[in-house]
């Protein structure tokens, strides 16, 4: 996100391919962070939806949340792009 770089490993906590898949990280700040990617087959390829809760527990992180959501969302809609990017360089297989 931004300029600034960080690794987080996040546990797979439900894994139902090929439809969803949950992945829980507590990050060094004490927030929890809880993602559900969900995938939908659609006719021209498939619809990926992300369902995200984060939640802060330290003060400090309570404090900057409203501006971490805006951060958050402006990261995953990034990614996003790139995954995508890198999906369409992709050859299909045969």
């Amino acid at each position: 996100m931004g300029r600034h770089s960080f690794t987080m490993e996040f546990e797979v906590t439900e894994y139902d391919p090929p439809h969803s898949v949950r992945l829980v990280c507590t990050d060094n700040m004490g927030t929890t962070w809880d993602s559900i990617y969900e995938l939908e087959p659609l006719d021209q390829g498939t619809r990926v939806t992300l369902t995200m809760q984060c939640i802060p527990t330290k003060f400090a992180m309570r404090l900057m949340w409203p501006l971490m959501k805006i951060l958050t969302k402006r990261g995953v809609q990034e990614d996003f792009g790139f995954f995508t990017e890198h999906l369409n360089q992709v050859e299909e297989p045969y």
